[in-house]
């Protein structure tokens, strides 16, 4: 069952890596940078016969420590024969370094080149950078793609999920012309309460092939078992959610069929109509629940046919209804993913289009990890108290 500490220290190693790693590359661009401002200012570079007689010439470095957001770095800051150089990089006597190093990965995840930031630096800093500088941080970006590879394909600790969400956005990007892709979405609470986004994948648009693939590779990343999928009505989505998952329940979501309804409904009815719907999916038991449907379309489908349609097959209405009250108002519906793709929405509002697939992916998995990050250890509403449930399902 639930091993809090097994994800904690999992999660604790995976990111140790990435901060060796970045750690490593910042102290190699900084250094690589000091020794071009040394450069520039002496006007001439290393070993150059023009720097010969000059009156200036170079004289070794003295190490010191720096503190960063990845840790502490060793840094040699050169020094000529006068001991005029100044280096407009480092603060005198500070040990913490700004936020150079969080710069230069926010700026890669808004797309921009490794030139273009090697340009930046040199702008805000006032003097040259070697063609060495785009390189390192090159290297740096590449760390960062590395993680978005190592984001998909890391292992799923926890075997079960007492419910996942499906859902599907579209963002545009560039393809030679501006296209909206199709970003398909797996968020899943577990036993213990706790929301993850389980993958994403980008695709040329939605399709139960799509969805498949996730939930396939989700299963062989280790999620072996799901007691609920909630979803909207696309065509098959349930079939498909089951294929892989046998013992999975799946729940269509009431927020969508209210406003499929409300579509069919002519102005002048929308109120009663929606007000005697909500009676439906607000009852207690399926009972109440069959019997509040039933006197429904017995008042309005002979106005609205096209509503008795989209309410025919009740299979998987009610689903929700079998679950714990506590976690109801979660499960009856999936506000919970459409909520995570609103907010994504809004910090990419600023950008018309993403350049390129690669440059989106990396943008929704910083995303995703940050989300991960800021709800480990927390408890969504309701599951705390329907957890003896959730576990008795399991085992049955």
């Amino acid at each position: 069952m639930f091993n809090g500490n097994i994800i904690s220290v999992d999660t604790l190693d995976n990111h140790s890596i990435f901060m060796d790693l970045f750690r490593n590359e910042l102290e190699t661009m900084l250094n690589t940078l000091l020794l071009a401002e040394l450069t520039e200012f002496l006007s001439y570079d290393k070993y150059d016969v023009s720097g010969y007689n000059m009156g200036n010439s170079r004289n070794g470095y003295y190490e010191r420590s720096l503190h960063t957001i990845f840790g502490n770095i060793t840094i040699k800051r050169p020094r000529d024969r006068l001991g005029q150089f100044q280096n407009n990089l480092l603060i005198p006597y500070n040990r913490n370094f700004g936020n150079l190093e969080e710069m230069i990965i926010q700026l890669y995840q808004k797309d921009i080149t490794t030139r273009e930031i090697a340009d930046i630096i040199e702008k805000m800093y006032g003097c040259y950078y070697s063609p060495q500088t785009p390189q390192t941080i090159s290297n740096m970006t590449q760390v960062v793609a590395e993680e978005v590879d190592a984001f998909h394909n890391r292992p799923l600790l926890l075997s079960q999920f007492a419910v996942v969400y499906l859902d599907a956005t579209f963002i545009t990007v560039k393809r030679g012309t501006a296209q909206k892709e199709a970003l398909h979405v797996l968020i899943g609470i577990t036993l213990s309460g706790e929301k993850h986004v389980i993958d994403y994948g980008i695709y040329s648009n939605e399709s139960i092939l799509s969805y498949k693939e996730l939930l396939d590779h989700a299963k062989q990343r280790g999620l072996e078992d799901i007691l609920l999928f909630v979803g909207d009505g696309f065509q098959g989505l349930q079939q498909a959610c089951q294929e892989i998952y046998p013992r999975a329940r799946f729940q269509r979501c009431w927020v969508h069929i209210t406003r499929m309804v409300r579509m069919l409904t002519r102005k002048h009815d929308i109120a009663p109509v929606l007000t005697q719907l909500k009676l439906v999916y607000t009852a207690n038991t399926t009972q109440l629940a069959e019997a509040a449907l039933y006197n429904f379309l017995e008042t309005w489908s002979s106005t609205y046919p096209k509503i008795t349609n989209t309410l025919s097959d009740i299979t998987d209405l009610f689903t929700f209804l079998d679950f714990s009250e506590s976690i109801r108002p979660s499960i009856y519906s999936n506000n919970l993913i459409e909520g995570w793709n609103k907010y994504l929405k809004r910090q990419i509002s600023h950008k018309e289009q993403f350049p390129s697939i690669e440059s989106l992916d990396t943008f929704v998995c910083t995303f995703a990890s940050e989300y991960n990050a800021k709800f480990f250890g927390k408890i969504h509403r309701g599951f705390g108290a329907a957890f003896s449930q959730l576990q008795n399902m399991f085992d049955n």
